[in-house]
């Protein structure tokens, strides 16, 4: 039963909260001395109290507060609660009603003291709790989390296929999860098959060990007329394009749904995709025409049935390959047969470019190389000088990522990233809260490849530090300078006494480095400001800032990026 509650904390700490506070670590070393021959006790800042009784509430958790329940449990069976005011003291946590915490702190020490523990102690041991609360998890919920995790942990190791077609078809209308499937499919040895009209039913469909695409994940094409082409289908299989636009019900089944079926290659068993589509037109006014000479019972001069018309598909090339993979997105949303990437694979390759599904496993700040066709581009000005920059939406073989432009970097690769061909990027990452952005330094197009410097940090062997990579350490000589950059990350609770010292230390430290403000703020926007100072990194400024800021304040990368927390809306 043990794995179960070691699910259940799992469920419960890997959040940006917990993960960022430090009780990962403090979990596990209390696990690890709890498993260890000596039988070291936890020693964690609650350990440390000596409260037998705490240290009891405390034991699967191996010392730390991890559930709301223990805060409960705490009160209750510690400072006398009622479970009805324990509650209220967890919701006030919850919430940070400040009021009601301080109201509920005087409360929660003579509860302690009247239980034999020194004021002191308990005073300490409800800023402790304090610290904890606001990382807290309803472990009933963690609960069941961790059993539905299990279960599909379950299911995938022994139903693999199954339960990837599962999977895809519940997120079949969600076309970046689809994405993101079909390429764990193609990681498990899975095939994935593409539509097929005689194949494919409404959802993903398990065939031997692959899995044939469903219908309903065609764009353009509803419910209706799946279920026309279902049905019709299951009685018969079609025989060819014209036994299809004849059988299949024309009043569900329009040009419209059919010219999605091409693109998105559900009858390439029938013909080729130019072909069908070039023929569709006079093939749907013969069918249709057909349907409602039967549905009138209308006969010939003879006295017969007319005659289903024959199929005449014009002799013409087939669309080259960029066309192809150009509908099939577009009815797909992504690309299944191929990729325009495809061809550039040895290019990608030799620069070390990183797919984006791999980005969430490197370190903040890793710098790194990316190969793409940019999606999307949203162009923002500066407010200081009014240079434009953007934000790029890159798409890759396996995803899409954004990607930060500066001015500068703009200004130079603005006529390739509206043309929708392949790009590379070298860049380095950005990881917030908020998701994983790349800092772009430089883009070229992809045959200008050899002026890309190769990235060799981003995909090394996973070293011995429990499997993670660990990132190089960046000099002030590294390639990285070439952006000529330094960002100040700040959020909105800055002492007005910090800007007037970082001022001093810029004017010191002048040089042709601009400075950019990158502002955070707790209502869940941010913005980029260029400031009008420029600044020389070196050791010795960087000294200075760690001595204003603390050294956890700094951080030093590619582009000498420094991470200031703490801002208040105002300018240098």
């Amino acid at each position: 039963m043990l794995f179960r509650s070691d699910l259940i904390a799992l469920v419960a700490l890997y959040r940006p909260g917990p993960l960022g506070s430090g009780m990962v670590d403090e979990y596990i070393q209390g696990k690890n001395n709890k498993s260890s021959s000596s039988g070291s006790k936890s020693t964690g800042s609650l350990a440390k109290l000596g409260l037998p009784k705490l240290d009891e509430i405390l034991r699967e958790t191996h010392g730390i507060i991890l559930y709301q329940e223990q805060v409960m449990e705490i009160a209750h069976k510690m400072a006398n609660f009622s479970l009805a005011q324990a509650d209220i003291l967890r919701k006030a946590m919850g919430g940070k009603n400040p009021e009601e915490m301080e109201k509920m702190k005087n409360i929660f020490i003579r509860g302690l003291k009247a239980n034999k523990v020194s004021e002191k102690k308990a005073a300490t041991l409800y800023n402790l709790i304090l610290q904890f609360a606001q990382y807290g998890f309803n472990k009933s919920h963690s609960a069941a989390y961790a059993l539905i995790a299990y279960q599909t942990a379950y299911l995938k190791a022994h139903y693999p296929v199954e339960f990837m077609a599962a999977s895809l078809s519940a997120d079949m209308d969600n076309t970046a999860k689809v994405v993101i499937f079909i390429n764990e499919c193609k990681e498990m040895g899975i095939k994935i098959l593409p539509p097929d009209i005689n194949e494919s039913t409404r959802e993903f469909k398990v065939t031997g060990n692959s899995i044939r695409f469903g219908l309903e994940a065609v764009k353009g094409v509803g419910s209706s007329a799946i279920d026309a082409i279902v049905e019709t289908g299951r009685e018969k299989k079609f025989s060819s394009f014209s036994d299809f636009c004849l059988r299949a019900d024309s009043r569900r089944v329009n040009k419209k749904v059919i010219e999605s079926l091409i693109k998105a290659g559900a009858m390439d068993s029938m013909g080729k995709r130019a072909q069908l589509m070039e023929a569709l037109p006079d093939v749907m006014e013969a069918a249709v025409r057909y349907q409602k000479q039967i549905s009138i019972g209308q006969e010939s001069m003879f006295g017969d049935i007319n005659e289903a018309p024959a199929e005449r598909l014009p002799i013409i090339e087939e669309w080259n390959e960029s066309e192809l993979l150009a509908m099939e997105k577009e009815a797909l949303g992504f690309y299944i047969t191929g990729h325009p990437l495809n061809k550039y694979k040895d290019i990608l390759d030799k620069l070390n470019v990183i797919p984006t599904t791999e980005l969430l496993e490197l370190q903040d700040r890793q710098e790194v190389n990316m190969g793409g066709i940019v999606r999307g581009v949203k162009k923002i000005q500066t407010k200081k000088t009014g240079d434009l920059m953007a934000y790029l939406t890159l798409e890759d073989m396996y995803s899409t990522i954004e990607v930060i432009a500066f001015p500068d970097v703009y200004q130079e690769a603005q006529d390739l990233i509206t043309q929708d061909k392949p790009v590379l990027i070298a860049g380095y990452l950005d990881k917030t809260d908020k998701g994983t952005k790349v800092i772009a330094k430089q883009i070229v197009s992809i045959e200008e490849s050899s002026r890309l410097k190769k990235q060799n940090s981003a995909r090394k062997p996973r070293s011995k530090n429990n499997g993670r990579s660990v990132r190089s350490k960046q000099t002030p000589d590294s390639p990285a300078t070439a952006n000529k950059s330094l960002t100040l990350t700040m959020f909105n609770d800055t002492k007005p006494e910090t800007l007037p010292k970082l001022e001093k230390i810029f004017s010191k430290y002048s040089g042709d480095y601009r400075v950019y403000l990158k502002i955070i703020s707790p209502k869940n926007w941010e913005t980029i400001l260029l400031t009008n100072r420029h600044v020389l990194p070196s050791e010795e400024m960087l000294a200075e800032v760690e001595e204003l800021l603390g050294k956890e304040r700094v951080r030093l990368n590619g582009s000498y990026e420094l991470g200031i927390t703490n801002y208040e809306n105002k300018e240098f």
